[in-house]
């Protein structure tokens, strides 16, 4: 929580990534998006299990990559299993420009 009110607070672009140990649908993780004014980008893409790598019928959602308004995501996917416990993560995001 302590991450996402800081990245608010500097209303700066930022990108937060990371194994953060909790599902998508939590209750903690859906109160540090709020707090940190992040968007979770696999939402409405579709799944993103990237959790266990090594059992593809258990696979979940345990892989974050969060931001703030100013990126637009272009393409979001996982990658094959390259020898982690995670499969990876990748995307493509551009920096929104200015609006005015």
């Amino acid at each position: 929580m302590l991450i996402g009110r800081e990245i608010r607070k500097r209303g700066r672009p930022a990108i937060l990534l990371g194994d953060l140990n909790d599902v998508a649908w939590s209750p903690s993780t859906l109160q540090f998006s709020r707090a940190g004014g992040l968007v979770d980008p696999r939402r409405g893409r579709g799944f993103y299990n990237t959790y266990p790598a090594r059992w593809p019928g258990l696979w979940y959602p345990l892989d974050y990559m969060f931001c703030t308004t100013h990126f637009e995501v272009s393409v979001m996917r996982v990658l094959p299993n390259f020898r982690s416990d995670h499969l990876p993560l990748i995307a493509t995001l551009h920096l929104r420009g200015d609006e005015d």
